[in-house]
């Protein structure tokens, strides 16, 4: 009986060594060795980092990459033949879902930052490049500007892309904000502790120019409409407590906030949707009410 036991055990242990190899061979995989531009070459050993040892590569950042899932970080150096240098580190970053990896992307996003089409979006500066694609975030970053580095970079970012086995569509549950007026490079997602509310979910936001306001909309994403309802009348009853302005209409409120002007919300299934930063407590009708019909026509 022991020995079965035994050999069950065993083979459970070589299974779970199995699978592990396999996602570090593919992860290293997606990292060009070979054929690499101009006199560029490898330098350096690969680094490996977990979601207990992320602190050791990125001090001070880990906690943001946490809350989105992260798994595993794969990093590796790269320098011109010559030079003892590293010209440039590639960091890539598999989290949990390509959401996620959106999520970690949208983090480093500023309003009005132009976007370039390596993975399903990428952000090039003069020192590095940024992109996700599936469930991966990637990160170049160079040591010095020039125009061969640059080039260089690109080169290595469109590599990875392209050994990356995924489709180059953005999440679906970013696509819930409509467009039109929204300005560029701001959409994110939270992951959580959307409104700065520490009982909200995750969610998504974006900025948009309504008229000659600057405002931001917003969705929050929740499992089902009953926890949707019980943070809908927690996020009211907030507002109530700190006594300002607020109005509940069945299940709409308009609440006058200390920092972020008035406030118009609503839910609806699993939601809640709404804008801020509005200058006055009839404005936004019209976004309001095409964020509803929107999500009830698509059953979304």
């Amino acid at each position: 009986m022991n020995r079965w036991i035994y050999i069950v055990w065993a083979g459970i242990y070589l299974f779970f060594i199995s699978g592990c190899n396999r996602t570090t061979h593919t992860l290293e995989a997606m990292l060009p060795v070979k054929k690499l531009p101009g006199e560029w070459r490898v330098s350096g050993t690969i680094g490996w980092y977990d979601p207990e040892t992320l602190y050791e590569f990125i001090d001070g950042e880990a906690e943001l990459y946490l809350p989105y899932g992260f798994r595993k970080l794969i990093t590796r150096s790269y320098g011109w033949k010559g030079r003892t240098d590293p010209g440039f580190v590639i960091e890539l970053y598999e989290m949990k879902d390509r959401l996620n990896a959106f999520g970690i992307y949208s983090s480093y996003m500023y309003p009005g930052i132009q976007r370039s089409p390596i993975g399903v979006e990428a952000v090039m500066t003069d020192y590095g490049i940024r992109f996700y694609k599936g469930r991966f975030f990637i990160r170049i970053r160079g040591s010095e500007e020039s125009d061969s580095l640059h080039e260089a970079m690109e080169w290595m970012a469109r590599a990875i892309s392209e050994r990356i086995d995924a489709p180059e569509l953005p999440p679906d549950e970013i696509l819930i904000l409509p467009e039109k007026d929204r300005i560029e490079g701001s959409l994110q997602y939270i992951s959580r502790g959307m409104l700065n509310q520490s009982f909200l979910p995750g969610g998504i936001q974006a900025q948009y120019r309504l008229g000659a306001s600057l405002v931001t909309g917003f969705v929050v994403f929740f499992d089902d409409s009953e926890s949707a309802a019980e943070g809908f009348r927690r996020w009211f009853e907030y507002y109530r407590g700190l006594r300002r302005t607020a109005v509940m209409e069945s299940d709409t409120v308009r609440i006058e906030t200390e920092y972020h002007g008035w406030l118009w919300g609503s839910r609806t299934e699993r939601y809640i949707f709404g804008l801020q930063d509005l200058s006055g407590p009839d404005l936004g009708g019209t976004w309001i009410r095409s964020m509803a019909h929107s999500l009830n026509q698509e059953g979304r």
